[in-house]
């Protein structure tokens, strides 16, 4: 080996012997200072490194957790389960009630309004119900009312037919001549009214010929000394069957009326019942003069024409 190559090797031996020598007495000088540690993290250690021991360093004191035990964690932890579990169960619990607390609502309104159609229909149904029965109560009195005239016009019948007046073939024909002879005046009621007794007048008119004693009655309604012979003479002649058969007289006086003016029938009418004026009325056989009869009886007396009417109508209608 050469010389130099000695030497150089020798200066690095003694260079590396001298950095030791200066290393050891440095940590020892390090050492004996306290600086060792802080020296060896600075080079050991990074900053943010450095940084958490020092907040570790630093930090009060803080006691140990306590242990626990294993049986009440698990027990807490079951309540919490349970809690959450019955928290659940009372929100469906509360969604279920409000969702039937609203169907109830909706029902209960649905039921209000079907309660107020049906309170409509019950009011309905009684305002019907009465004038069903107001009504049946007019109808029933209606028919009580006919049945009460037809009572009265029947027993009227009976005593007519009791009263009535028929005549022997003598007096017939002393009747006939005297009718004969007070229809060829020029004014025969002038004579007639001299009579003063209405079945007598009634007799004389029964055996004239129809106009004439029609023209009799029509001249007798405007004499003003004798108002109240119409009515005598009317109820006279229903009581006088002249060729001896029931109800003859009816027709008989009905054909006279049909020869005179509605107007004069009237007086005749006066003390009539309406089944009489009815049976009269029906008798007629023109209906022009009859309809013109009720006319001027419900302009003289509308109540009584209507109730005429009423049975012309209801006698037509069974008729039917």
């Amino acid at each position: 080996m050469s010389g130099f190559l000695r030497t150089f090797l020798m200066g690095l031996g003694f260079l590396a012997l001298l950095m030791f020598s200066a290393g050891v007495t440095a940590l020892v000088m390090l050492k004996q200072s306290g600086q060792l540690p802080n020296a060896m993290r600075s080079v050991a250690l990074t900053d943010k490194e450095r940084a958490v021991l020092e907040e570790l360093e630093n930090r009060s004191y803080e006691p140990p957790p306590l242990r626990v035990n294993q049986d009440q964690a698990l027990d807490e932890t079951l309540r919490r389960i349970a809690e959450m579990s019955n928290e659940s169960t009372v929100r469906q619990l509360v969604e279920k009630l409000s969702s039937r607390e609203e169907a109830l609502s909706e029902r209960a309104t649905l039921m209000g309004e079907r309660e107020a159609e049906l309170r409509l229909a019950e009011t309905d149904l009684v305002r019907l119900r009465r004038e069903l029965d107001a009504r049946r109560d007019e109808v029933q009195g209606m028919l009580r009312e006919l049945e009460a005239r037809s009572a009265s016009w029947a027993d009227a019948k009976l005593r007519e037919a009791e009263h009535l007046q028929t005549f022997s073939a003598v007096e017939r024909a002393r009747l006939e001549e005297a009718a004969l002879r007070y229809q060829s005046s020029r004014n025969p009621w002038e004579i007639l009214r001299t009579l003063e007794d209405p079945r007598e007048i009634a007799r004389l008119l029964l055996f004239m010929e129809p106009k004439k004693a029609a023209k009799v009655l029509d001249t007798a309604v405007k004499d003003p000394a004798y108002r109240d012979m119409p009515r005598h003479l009317h109820h006279a002649m229903l009581t006088i069957d002249r060729d001896g058969l029931s109800g003859d007289q009816v027709v008989r006086l009905a054909g006279l009326y049909s020869l005179m003016r509605p107007e004069q029938v009237l007086p005749y009418l006066g003390t009539s019942n309406d089944d009489e004026v009815v049976a009269l009325l029906r008798a007629i056989t023109d209906p022009k003069r009859s309809m013109a009869l009720v006319e001027a009886l419900i302009a003289d007396d509308p109540v009584r024409g209507q109730n005429v009417q009423r049975q012309l109508d209801l006698g037509e209608g069974g008729a039917r």
